[in-house]
């Protein structure tokens, strides 16, 4: 049997030592806690549109100015 570009088997190198194990450092203390700040005013849905279908398609009193629905 002949073998086409194969060289004799690598050896295997020395194996590597395991260095000393990392200390763990000092333990960072805990901050004081920070006080939330109160709101000025009570979010509601309609502050952010939530509930609104969006507009897409021109309606019927605003037929100049918005996207026309096709399909």
């Amino acid at each position: 049997m002949t073998t086409h570009g194969i060289g004799p088997a690598a050896e295997p190198g020395p194996a590597a030592e395991p260095g000393p194990a990392a200390e763990p450092g000092p333990a960072a203390e805990p901050g004081p806690a920070a006080e939330p700040e109160p709101a000025a005013e009570p979010e509601t849905a309609l502050d952010h549109g939530i509930g609104k279908a969006p507009r897409r398609c021109a309606s019927r009193r605003n037929l100049g100015g918005g996207t026309v629905c096709r399909g």
